[in-house]
């Protein structure tokens, strides 16, 4: 299977999932992802444009709570296609996963300091 057809498909299912997030009950989202073609999509041609990319699509794989190897694998494709080595992507999952767990923590000690208060 041609690669490009492989990271095709794979943004079609996060961009499925985001719309879904953003059109829950609109028949707009259901317009969107059948006419994909529609929406221009280009390869960004600056280094901080390609990074932008790349956390957006991690942050996408993270937001249900589940990440399956099929959303990373599709990451470091994408990835590499974009000129970086592939442990970009597990670099930026470990640090977006280790901030999703700090800002949990934080809550967790503001509310329990706050309900002291009371």
């Amino acid at each position: 299977m041609d690669r490009r057809f492989e990271l095709c498909q794979n943004f079609k299912s996060l961009l499925s999932f985001f719309l879904f997030i953003i059109y829950p009950k609109s028949s707009g989202r259901v317009e969107i992802f059948n006419n994909p073609s529609d929406i221009p999509f280009y390869i960004p041609s600056s280094h901080n444009e390609k990074i932008s990319h790349l956390e957006d699509y991690v942050s996408l794989s993270i937001i249900d709570g589940k990440i399956s190897q099929n959303e990373i694998t599709t990451c470091k494709r994408l990835a590499v296609h974009y000129g970086f080595k592939p442990v970009v992507i597990d670099k930026m999952f470990e640090l977006f996963i280790k901030s999703i767990a700090d800002g949990i923590i934080k809550d967790l000690a503001l509310a329990k300091a706050l309900s002291k208060l009371d």
